[in-house]
Parts: C-alpha cells; structure tokens; sequence
C-alpha cells in the first residue's frame, strides 16, 4: 500500500534551501518515491499557509521510512532544516475503500 508524506513549512534561507533541493530528489528516487505536488504558493482555505507544501509518495511506508533513515538523507535533511522554519511532516497511508 503507498504512503506519502504530507510536508509543509516555510523558506527562511532559499539559497540553502536550493542547495536541500539538489541533493534530496536523487535520494527520493532511490527509495522509488516521486514527487507528487511541491506548490510554493498555495491558495488559502483554512488555516496559515506556509511557503513550501510537499508531498511525496512511495510505493510502501517501509520504503517511505527507508527513504527518511537513509544516512544520505539524515545528513542532507540537515539542510532543510537550517533553511526552512515552522514544519509540519506526516506520513500517511493510500487510502483504500472497503
């Protein structure tokens, strides 16, 4: 069953952040993820939006946490958080009907 997380938070340092972007996609798709939506201007409905809204999906929520534990991704993670402020991450399970 897919999994997928569910990211938002804002930019404080978009070079850095840039610099996070380089090096994470190749650690996504190494763990079979794909970027589903990255909208860096959402239209607000309820609540404050944030500058940055993700969400990646993978094929299980092994492979999601494989991707999150990698010791490339620990170290390159780092970056996203000296860049980026007020983040709220989930991961959440494909929903199935019945």
């Amino acid at each position: 069953m897919a999994a997928y997380y569910v990211i938002t938070f804002n930019i404080v340092n978009q070079d850095l952040y840039n610099k996070y972007i380089e090096k994470v996609f190749p650690l996504i798709q190494k763990h079979n993820g794909t970027l589903v939506v990255a909208d860096f201007d959402p239209k607000e409905i309820e609540g404050t939006k944030k500058s940055a809204n993700i969400i990646l999906k993978f094929n299980s929520e092994e492979e999601a946490l494989g991707w999150y534990n990698d010791p490339e991704y620990v170290e390159v993670r780092k970056i996203r958080w000296k860049s980026t402020k007020d983040t709220y991450c989930v991961l959440v399970k494909e929903f199935t009907w019945g």
